[in-house]
């Protein structure tokens, strides 16, 4: 009588092989896109980091300049008439022409706070301007004018110190004594009463990568003068 050896087969059939190959792929496929998501958010992180960097230093310089603003006293104010020069320490702001999709403020005053970059005039009053430069290789970067108010100032754009690239938008809000919002300003002129404002608000918008970061703060100034009263 023959005994029969029956032999078990060993190892995984090809479905099951195939069936492990689909789980590691699944896996895998998992893994990697928490990684590229955990990059990505990262990437971000560090995007708004360096946009709030650089708007932090802009809200300082810009804040610094401010709280030091000169203006003409209300008694010793004569507004301009005819050919009469304006008065040197207005404070000024009208949206600028210049490429790109946001919109775009240029800010004069004068002020305490003066830090110029060259051998022009150092003592007394600065003019500061606040400008984004749209010629700049696309980059838009906001520059800072400062010379002596006692000086000619040069037309736009010119070659000034910069204080941050890459800005969308650049946007001044500015508080009379009612507390009404005015987009521009110019305290020379008729419609603020050769006024100065209250307080001002300021919103820089930064792009990084296609991405937009908004930020703003607000100044109250420690000066002012008052609105004048218009004769019938």
């Amino acid at each position: 009588m023959k005994k029969k050896r029956t032999e078990q087969a060993s190892g995984f059939t090809l479905i099951e092989v195939l069936l492990a190959v689909f789980i590691l792929g699944v896996i895998m496929v998992t893994i990697f896109g928490s990684f590229q998501v955990l990059f990505s958010n990262t990437e971000a992180v560090e995007g708004h980091l360096r946009a709030y960097e650089m708007a932090q230093g802009c809200f300082s310089r810009i804040m610094s300049d401010l709280m030091n603003i000169h203006i003409t006293d209300g008694q010793m104010y004569k507004p301009p008439e005819g050919i009469t020069p304006p008065d040197p320490y207005r404070l000024v702001c009208e949206q600028m022409d210049t490429p790109g999709e946001g919109a775009r403020f240029k800010l004069r005053f004068a002020s305490g706070a003066h830090l110029p970059f060259s051998s022009r005039l150092s003592g007394g009053i600065g003019e500061i301007t606040y400008y984004v430069d749209g010629t700049d290789d696309g980059q838009s970067p906001l520059r800072r004018s400062d010379c002596n108010v006692l000086e000619a100032s040069p037309e736009l754009p010119r070659n000034d110190p910069i204080l941050c690239r890459n800005v969308k938008s650049l946007q001044f809000f500015f508080y009379d004594e009612t507390g009404s919002e005015h987009e521009t300003w110019d305290s020379d002129a008729e419609e603020t009463g050769n006024a100065t404002p209250v307080a001002v608000r300021i919103v820089l918008e930064i792009e990084n990568e296609s991405i937009a970061y908004s930020f703003e703060t607000m100044v109250a100034l420690p000066v002012r003068r008052l609105k004048r009263e218009t004769t019938p």
